[in-house]
C-alpha cells in the first residue's frame, strides 16, 4: 500500500512539475504592454523604449510601451498593480516611484515590494554639476568652500569623461544617479520572470546596445532580481533618511 501511494504522489507530482511550467514555455503569445509611469519623451521612456525594441527581437513579441504619467510616477504603478500577472503587462521606472514615492506620499496606493516583483535593473542616469565659466570654483572643492564663504554624481568617474571628477572623489560616499529598470506585478508566474530577466540582461551586456546607451551618456547597470530588489531596498533607506532629515512633505 506505501508503495503504491509513494507511486501515486510521485506521478502527481511529475503532472504538476509538468503543467506548471507550461504557461511559461508557450509565453509569450501575444504582444506585451509595457507602462511607463512617465510622459513620453522623458530620460525613462527613451530607455524603455530602446530595452522594449531590443526585447522584442529576443521573445518574438511586439512590446508597446505606454505612457501613464503622473503624481510622481504613483498613476502608472498603480495601473501595473491591478494588471494581471501574466507576464503580459510589465513595468519600465526609475528609481524614484519605488523609493522615494514611500516616504513622500501618506497614502501611496502601492508597496514596492509587495505589489511588484523586480526583473532587472537597466542603467543609470549620471547626473552632472556644470556651472557658468565666471563662477570662482574649477572643483567640487573650490565650489564647497565657495557655498560656505564640475563634475558627474556617478561614484567614480565616467569614461566618456575621464577628466571630469567624481564628486565622490571629494564627497566620500556620494553618489546620486537614477537608475531605471523592469518589474512585473507580484504574482507574475517565477519562470516568465527568469525568462524576462534573462532576456533583459541578454539585452544589456551585449555589447553594440551597451555603446548605444553609453553614446547617450547612460551606465549600463544589469542586475538581477535578487541585487536588484537589495537596491531598492537600500535607496529607499537612503531616501527616508533624507526625507525625514530634511523635513520634506508633499502637498496634499
Amino acid at each position: 500500500m506505501k508503495k503504491i501511494l509513494a507511486t501515486f504522489l510521485a506521478a502527481l507530482g511529475l503532472m504538476c512539475f509538468a503543467f506548471a511550467p507550461a504557461s511559461a514555455q508557450n509565453w509569450p503569445q501575444k504582444p506585451i504592454r509595457m507602462i511607463v509611469p512617465f510622459p513620453a519623451g522623458g530620460g525613462t521612456d527613451f530607455v524603455a523604449r530602446m530595452v522594449a525594441d531590443h526585447l522584442s527581437k529576443l521573445l518574438n513579441q511586439p512590446i508597446f510601451v505606454e505612457n501613464r504619467g503622473g503624481a510622481n510616477g504613483a498613476v502608472g504603478l498603480q495601473a501595473l498593480k491591478q494588471s494581471d500577472p501574466d507576464g503580459y503587462t510589465l513595468g519600465f521606472t526609475s528609481d524614484t516611484p519605488l523609493t522615494v514615492n514611500p516616504w513622500l506620499y501618506k497614502d501611496l496606493s502601492y508597496d514596492p515590494l509587495k505589489d511588484f516583483v523586480p526583473v532587472a535593473s537597466a542603467v543609470r542616469l549620471p547626473g552632472m554639476l556644470a556651472a557658468n565659466p565666471s563662477l570662482p570654483a574649477n572643483s567640487i572643492a573650490e565650489l564647497i568652500a565657495l557655498a560656505k564663504a564640475l563634475a558627474v554624481a556617478e561614484p567614480k568617474r565616467m569614461p566618456e569623461f575621464p577628466d571630469w571628477p567624481a564628486v565622490a572623489e571629494t564627497v566620500p560616499g556620494f553618489e546620486m544617479a537614477p537608475w531605471v529598470g523592469l518589474i512585473a506585478p507580484a504574482g507574475t508566474p517565477r519562470a516568465i520572470v527568469d525568462r524576462l530577466t534573462a532576456a533583459t540582461l541578454a539585452v544589456m551586456h551585449d555589447e553594440s546596445i551597451a555603446k548605444q546607451f553609453a553614446d547617450q551618456q547612460l551606465t549600463v547597470m544589469a542586475l538581477g532580481p535578487d541585487r536588484f530588489e537589495a537596491l531598492i531596498r537600500s535607496d529607499s533607506e537612503k531616501w527616508g533618511q533624507l526625507v525625514k532629515a530634511a523635513g520634506i512633505k508633499m502637498e496634499e
